[in-house]
């Protein structure tokens, strides 16, 4: 995994459930699932389950009868999810690397992964790697943010990061946002096996009911708040100019502001 992609800790976890997973992330998992909905696996394998926002919706798509194994990378944000699905039925926790995973050959039926692939270092690996352990029947189930220019929540913070520290910008933002060519994405998948592939973009209008949080949670919620601190400066210093930029752009409270990721199906 990146060095990004494990160094959700501390409090990052808690700020990214609180603000994050509502205002950018849940609307995808539903989608996701829906997606996942039709098929009908025995075995589920979620990679980089984070909090959980796309496990609890996963438990409650399938019966008992299946098998949920969720996934990741990070123990800490990976103990929330297990927190919210404590007690559920038939369901596993396991720390696991999307490039190294623990399964035999043809062992499950589908995998599906949010916002995780961007993190991982070696793509084609971790395709080759679901493409070993997915039955022949399986299918891959992932999306990854489009552009920054397509998300401008980001955009916006990655610009503001870069004008106040243009010798050393952070570089946090251009992480998640990097992988957003789909005829990359579906080379990479068919160089691991893969041979029916679907790649749609999908966008929606999210309302934002407290900037504040959203915010605060922008800058706390991942490592950004790290980077910021190396260069000398402090979250809060940050989280005013971007909350000021928000205003600008999207409005007082509520805002309004597109969303914009790119939706991925693939046959082992």
């Amino acid at each position: 995994m990146s060095t990004f992609g494990s160094a959700f800790t501390g409090s990052v976890p808690q700020y990214y459930d609180r603000g994050l997973v509502p205002n950018i992330f849940e609307d995808f998992a539903d989608m996701l699932v829906a997606q996942a909905a039709p098929f009908a696996p025995d075995i589920l394998l979620e990679l980089a389950s984070g909090t959980g926002a796309v496990s609890q919706k996963l438990r409650a798509a399938f019966p008992d009868g299946t098998k949920l194994i969720c996934s990741d990378l990070n123990a800490p944000m990976l103990e929330i999810a297990e927190e919210k699905l404590k007690g559920s039925a038939n369901t596993q926790f396991k720390i696991v690397d999307a490039m190294d995973l623990p399964f035999a050959d043809d062992e499950l039926d589908l995998i599906v992964c949010q916002f995780g692939v961007m993190f991982f270092p070696d793509k084609v690996a971790s395709y080759k790697e679901a493409r070993r352990v997915l039955k022949p029947s399986g299918r891959y189930l992932f999306n990854a943010w489009d552009a920054l220019s397509q998300n401008p929540f980001a955009d916006l913070a990655n610009r503001l990061a870069q004008d106040l520290f243009p010798s050393d910008p952070p570089q946090f933002y251009q992480v998640p946002f990097h992988y957003h060519d789909p005829k990359q994405i579906e080379d990479e998948l068919r160089q691991a096996g893969f041979t029916s592939i679907s790649v749609e973009q999908r966008t929606l209008s999210k309302t934002i009911r407290s900037l504040d949080v959203f915010v605060e949670c922008l800058v706390r919620g991942n490592p950004l708040a790290d980077e910021l601190a190396t260069r000398g400066s402090t979250p809060e210093d940050f989280q005013s100019r971007l909350r000021a930029a928000f205003v600008e752009a999207f409005g007082e409270n509520p805002s309004t502001m597109p969303l914009s990721a790119w939706f991925v199906e693939a046959a082992a």
